[in-house]
């Protein structure tokens, strides 16, 4: 399974040397019933990710797997070895991953666990994350990595 992905958007947002990738979970609970966006309010209701091509079995079956695979010991490995993939086979000077497009971060551990990818890759210039949360109090008192830009999305 391919854990990072590119919509139609961000391939053509991809350009400059610059490639987009996107990790998507289930949007708002998984199948489960794991909450993956436990602060979700009102806007759950209207939720793009969870309408469209988002409806898609084999869409809905993939982030329940990507879910499966954050709560799993060999996370980090795995999407360390996806991000070196998109680095040498692909040619990709430059790395920017996404962070759900669907879910958000749902616990402290799947936070620390996306630290440790940023970590690994802290000194390689040409990777770099972003994620809009509506985390912020689970965000508030961490240290951010420096190849981390996080942006608090309070609608």
């Amino acid at each position: 399974m391919e854990l990072l992905t590119q919509n139609s958007t961000m391939n053509k947002s991809s350009q400059y040397g610059i490639t987009m990738v996107n990790w998507a979970i289930p949007a708002f609970m998984s199948q489960t019933g794991i909450k993956t966006c436990p602060n979700a309010g009102s806007c759950a209701a209207g939720c793009y990710a969870r309408m469209g091509t988002y409806q898609f079995g084999n869409v809905k079956s993939a982030h329940e797997e990507k879910l499966k695979l954050t709560q799993s010991d060999i996370f980090i490995s795995e999407m360390i070895g996806e991000i070196d993939l998109w680095l040498k086979k692909r040619s990709v000077s430059h790395l920017k991953v996404r962070i759900h497009d669907a879910g958000d971060f749902y616990s402290k551990e799947y936070v620390s666990r996306w630290f440790a990818v940023m970590s690994h890759f802290a000194t390689d210039s040409r990777v770099s994350f972003y994620a809009y949360t509506k985390q912020v109090e689970l965000f508030q008192s961490l240290k951010l990595p420096s190849n981390f830009t996080l942006i608090f999305s309070f609608g």
